[in-house]
């Protein structure tokens, strides 16, 4: 079965063919002049980054995730990894590049669009940031405030 996310102006993607055509998903509608503002901003380097966040929470109202190159540090051989940005209500941005950030967001994207939910200013979500150990050192994700 397809993931679907219901971007805020009620269009419809399918999350893998977003993935694999534009390496984006994005909780906002992209193909917009201030979707594709907010979303090539996000890129370029947000707020804070999720790790110096342990801990704190935030009212999410979105979320930007592109896949980008990079340069494994212990074999010196180029990798991809998921760079997710999230968007808070008081206009903050915070950062990962993180395969569990990735997890918990695509997990939350699944959740909001099997539920007919939307996440955006008017419809936020609290969420706390967190820090696992994992097999490397630290993997950084998010659980949702109840």
């Amino acid at each position: 079965m397809a993931t679907e996310l219901t971007k805020a102006n009620n269009v419809s993607i399918n999350a893998a063919e977003s993935m694999n055509r534009f390496n984006t998903i994005a909780s906002f509608d992209t193909t917009t002049t201030e979707g594709m503002a907010k979303a090539f901003n996000a890129g370029m380097g947000a707020d804070h980054k999720v790790e110096d966040c342990i801990g704190e929470q935030i009212q999410l109202v979105g979320f930007f995730i592109e896949v980008v190159d990079t340069v494994n540090d212990t074999t010196g051989e180029p990798e991809q990894m998921p760079h997710v940005v999230l968007f808070a209500d008081d206009g903050q941005t915070y950062e990962a590049f993180s395969v569990g950030m990735y997890s918990s967001t695509e997990r939350l994207a699944r959740m909001i669009a099997a539920n007919d939910l939307v996440l955006d200013e008017n419809n936020p979500i609290t969420i706390e940031f967190k820090a696992r150990k994992a097999k490397l050192g630290r993997m950084y994700c998010f659980a949702i405030v109840a």
